[in-house]
């Protein structure tokens, strides 16, 4: 499937359900190498300490952009498997229609990510990457930067569901926020994750040319915000560029109702955090155009799974 086809899909599920933007969105605006391995827990255990001090947390993987060779579409932006949202107190008083019942109320999906608006569950973004230059563009690496541990957006889980499985070839890569400098793995057709993507690989794009992404970012235990830069070469210079979520960075925040598989990934700690978490509101797609309160405590820290 193509972005085309998948941005038609998206667009169509979210007029669907009466929102009045598409999830297409933004493009390459407002990065140097050097990733471990994901599942670290330098960073996981010193942020663990330091969100009950404070938070967002202070940003690591600091990147500002160097170039702008490439051109970004963003095609389609989900939690992985659905349109799945957490809002801040702040972005919920911007949007108070979001706590009605009953038919899917209006709103501008665009607009709310400016607002602050998190995807709940972790992070996919699919886009394309265009070379609208005359010279050929090597993508050498694909970085996660700018990664700040945010607080989390507790007034409101809007949980739309729905998301179709997509086709066709791309660039699939899968980040875990957590890790100390997050590294590309190479996400397999299962969904697994084992195989550092640029080691000893690169993307090439030619002029005219563009290629299909798809990037994966997820954490069990906290909420971040990120921007993606991609290292590349062309014209026999280097550069960063960065992909934002149009003018903002990207925004996910966990889901606070753990499998038990997910469990046993978790520290006590972090568990103990898990659990002090309430939503103060949740609202569920039960149809497809109607949202119905549920029990927050069923799906927050208080859960039956913890």
């Amino acid at each position: 499937m193509r972005a085309s086809q998948r941005s038609r899909r998206a667009a169509a599920l979210l007029s669907a359900a009466a929102l009045t933007a598409a999830v297409t969105v933004g493009c390459g605006t407002p990065s140097d190498p050097a990733p471990v391995q994901p599942n670290g827990s330098g960073s996981a255990a010193a942020s663990a300490a330091g969100e009950a001090a404070a938070c967002p947390l202070p940003a690591r993987n600091v990147q500002e952009q160097t170039a702008t060779p490439l051109t970004f579409k963003i095609t389609e932006l989900t939690n992985g498997t659905g349109f799945n949202y957490a809002l801040t107190e702040a972005t919920l008083q911007k949007y108070p229609q979001l706590l009605s019942t009953g038919r899917t109320p209006e709103w501008s999906l665009q607009d709310a990510w400016t607002d602050g608006l998190f995807l709940l569950g972790g992070a996919r973004a699919m886009f394309l990457v265009r070379n609208s230059g005359t010279e050929p563009v090597t993508i050498t690496n694909v970085r996660l930067v700018n990664i700040a541990e945010e607080c989390m957006p507790l007034a409101m889980a809007y949980i739309m569901n729905n998301e179709g499985g997509a086709g066709g070839e791309f660039v699939a890569l899968t980040f875990t926020a957590d890790a100390d400098t997050p590294l590309a793995y190479e996400e397999s057709s299962n969904g697994t994750a084992t195989v550092p993507y640029f080691n000893g690989r690169t993307v090439k794009i030619a002029p005219g040319e563009e290629r299909d992404f798809t990037v994966k970012v997820g954490s069990l235990r906290r909420p971040y915000s990120f921007d993606l830069a991609f290292d590349v070469t062309t014209g026999g210079s280097t550069g960063v560029q960065l992909l934002r979520n149009g003018n903002v960075p990207f925004r996910f925040a966990p889901r606070l109702c753990p499998t038990a598989a997910e469990r046993g990934q978790l520290t006590p700690d972090d568990l103990a955090w898990m659990k002090s978490k309430l939503f103060k509101n949740v609202r569920l797609r039960v149809d497809i155009l109607t949202m119905a309160e549920k029990d927050p405590a069923k799906y927050s820290g208080p859960c039956n799974t913890l």
